[in-house]
């Protein structure tokens, strides 16, 4: 409740910084709005954007920028055009790019793929779903998203949170404009102790989505063990078709969202060794790298915008027979390759930390002005 209420304070709110250093400039960061004070607890329950906004005004602060924060969907006339550098997000971002002088640069951020490839791509799941099971689940309203091609064509450059494929999801004459940066994490890597049978299914809204559809069909005909955390009640059509599998089906243990605190996602994680999200369109998710981060073997797509697809399995094309192939082969390593995956993945994962993400985050500014 503490959190919803700080939140909705912020959403009304401008927030501003002073420079930490010689100021060279005026910067309007227009995107989530972070508390203006250091809480680690307030970044593990909430969602990794206001980490990775927290950042960034700590890093324009250190470039020399005074730096007003507000949110992306209010209006900045009240703020004045006086900026020399504006970083924004969303809709409004043409609206309010357009409004300031030529000569303060424009960086638009971009967290997903392109909408016109993430809403087809999760149209085509939902038509997977149809052919398997006769009844249809539509995609969830709030993951199908209007087209930001004006935003492209006026922005300076783009900063897109994704990998190559979520790059080339884009049209081809904006690729020149986009540089990739990694998401963060709050949760620091993790090394295994052990090793089980147990695979976790960690999201929020979108379940056909992400995948979990698919998922449970797999899981419901195997013995493993699947731990799920989502927000699948939310959404009826979903909970109505999979509510007997998600309640009664013995190796499937399914808790609905969780809130991701440091003790809470690794209690979840400590009962599993694997983990599972095979979505069809992301930026980069910040689930799988919460969950790789502590460790677990990820079964993943090119589409959730890893940076790395040589640890688990990244499936080119999820199907039940792909995804159910997966499992075997995680489950057929021995114990020394699993551990040896579990250790790479463990120092791979170290460039989704903050220190990491501010570090390309300053340095992607400073060459872009």
């Amino acid at each position: 409740m503490v959190f919803k209420v700080i939140d909705k304070c912020l959403s009304f709110m401008d927030v501003r910084y002073k420079s930490k250093t010689k100021t060279v400039g005026k910067a309007l960061l227009h995107y989530v709005s972070p508390p203006p004070f250091n809480w680690p607890y307030y970044y593990q329950v909430s969602h990794s954007n206001k980490l990775a906004a927290a950042l960034m005004v700590d890093g324009l602060q250190e470039l020399g920028f005074d730096v007003t924060n507000t949110n992306f969907m209010r209006p900045t006339s009240h703020l004045g055009a006086d900026f020399d550098l504006y970083i924004g997000h969303g809709t409004k971002f043409y609206d309010v790019g357009s409004s300031l002088p030529s000569q303060c640069k424009k960086i638009l951020l971009l967290t997903g793929s392109a909408p016109e490839f993430g809403n087809s791509a999760q149209l085509a799941r939902a038509e997977y779903f149809h052919a398997r099971h006769g009844t249809s689940i539509l995609p969830h309203q709030d993951n199908i998203v209007p087209t930001h091609l004006r935003n492209l064509e006026l922005c300076d450059f783009a900063i897109l949170m994704g990998n190559e494929y979520t790059k080339q999801t884009y049209p081809t004459e904006f690729h020149k404009k986009i540089v990739l940066i990694n998401n963060v994490t709050p949760f620091a890597p993790h090394y295994p102790s052990h090793r089980n049978e147990t695979f976790l299914f960690m999201s929020s809204v979108g379940q056909v989505h992400r995948g979990l559809d698919i998922v449970l069909d797999v899981f419901a005909k195997r013995t493993e063990n699947l731990l799920v955390c989502s927000d699948y009640e939310s959404e009826s059509d979903f909970f109505n078709y999979y509510q007997n599998t998600l309640q009664n089906q013995e190796n499937i243990t399914a808790r609905g969202f969780i809130k991701t605190s440091e003790h809470s996602l690794s209690k979840i994680c400590s009962e599993s060794s694997y983990c599972a999200l095979p979505s069809c369109s992301e930026g980069q998710s910040s689930s799988l790298i919460n969950m790789i981060s502590k460790g677990l073997l990820p079964i993943y797509t090119p589409y959730c915008g890893l940076p790395f697809h040589d640890l688990g399995i990244c499936l080119e094309s999820c199907t039940i027979e792909s995804f159910s192939s997966a499992i075997d082969k995680l489950i057929g390593l021995s114990d020394k390759e699993y551990f040896e995956s579990c250790r790479e993945l463990t120092e791979k994962s170290k460039v989704f930390q903050p220190e990491s993400f501010k570090k390309h985050f300053k340095s992607t500014i400073a060459l872009g002005l």
